[in-house]
């Protein structure tokens, strides 16, 4: 950036300098040959003519090295990036093959390359096949972190993450990862059409089912209102719909995936009251017996989980059923009582 600066700052002094003596110059030695009749007043003018239409795109193209200066260092990190090794190991891992008991996490800890304090640490937790289990906690207290972990997006600095009795670290990355599904807060949608967005990693697919997916998260009514449905192109991060329609394509996307763990990180948050419960009834329907983490920041939307682990500084504080936790009085009775306070008194 600095050197690019520097070259925009440059760009414009030294075009205006070069510019002044350039039409001196031509001025000065024009002029003489005018007056000596060796060249015609016409000529002359014609001339000074073509280099003021020249002197616009010479100076366009002299732009062009603040912006090279720019681009070079994206090609640095752009081949720094292709060249690096992989370090997979030499032999493949096995593939994972799916849950029988659950997920146990012992003594987990991560923390991100560069930053001086642990996002978890310590942290223990049980997740059984099939159940829902909700993560609650304040802002900064590592649950979107550990919804990564689990979909082994990251791998624990301390402690381990088991699958069963394995530790996920002994099964390939990628089966792990095709065995769940992530919705975050944050859709990530691409320059393409609806129905290529939704079926994103399925290698085939009908139009049919892609079309039942979007219709159980409530998405087909928009949908169908685009210029051309399901070929519609959405632009880039799909900028030509809302959040919460945005939202919704994510979310058919992973049913379509149809998963056996799913963890929604904050997967409504996009999305209006009614359009919130529309979708959360779909979900509580499609996604019965399987295995779901739900992070969420609104208590009320969690009460009915299986289980709900409270975390604090990176760690699991308390955890039980919603009621269990009001009756202890700790930090997810505090919480709730705090949300509950906030909320106006006509949607209590």
């Amino acid at each position: 950036m600095m050197r690019y600066l520097r070259a925009a700052a440059l760009m414009t002094p030294l075009m205006e300098v070069g510019a002044s003596f350039v039409v001196g110059a031509i001025l000065f030695f024009g002029g003489r040959e005018v007056i000596f009749g060796r060249l015609t007043p016409g000529a002359f003018f014609a001339f000074l003519g073509a280099m003021a239409a020249a002197y616009a795109p010479v100076k366009n193209l002299a732009r062009t090295n603040a912006e090279l200066q720019r681009a070079w260092t994206g090609v640095e990190r752009l081949f720094r990036i292709l060249g690096e090794k992989t370090s997979s190991p030499k032999r493949r891992k096995p593939d994972f093959s799916g849950l029988k008991q659950g997920i146990r996490l012992e003594r987990l800890g991560f923390r991100y390359p560069g930053a001086r304090t642990w996002a978890l640490r310590g942290l223990d937790l049980e997740i059984p096949k099939g159940a829902r289990v909700a993560l609650v906690g304040p802002s900064g207290c590592g649950k979107s972190t550990l919804g990564r972990l689990l979909m082994r997006l990251y791998d624990p600095a301390e402690g381990r993450m088991l699958l069963d009795d394995a530790d996920a670290r002994d099964f390939d990355a990628a089966s792990v990862r095709a065995w769940g599904g992530l919705v975050t807060s944050e859709s990530s949608l691409f320059n393409d059409t609806v129905f290529q967005n939704v079926a994103l990693g399925r290698r085939v697919v009908t139009l049919s089912e892609v079309e039942r997916a979007c219709e159980t998260v409530g998405a087909n009514a928009f949908i169908d209102a685009l210029p051309e449905g399901y070929q519609t192109l959405l632009g880039e991060w799909g900028f030509s719909l809302s959040a919460g329609q945005r939202q919704k394509i994510a979310l058919a996307r992973v049913l379509l995936k149809n998963p056996e763990f799913v963890v929604l990180d904050e997967a409504t948050a996009h999305l209006d009251g009614p359009a919130e419960k529309e979708v959360l009834a779909a979900l509580e329907t499609v996604l019965a017996g399987r295995t779901v983490v739900t992070i969420a920041h609104e208590l009320r939307s969690v009460v009915g989980a299986d289980r709900i682990a409270v975390l604090s500084a990176g760690a699991v504080s308390e955890s039980g059923t919603h009621a269990e936790l009001m009756e202890a009085g700790g930090l997810y009775r505090r919480l709730f009582d705090l949300e509950d306070a906030a909320r106006p008194a006509e949607t209590k």
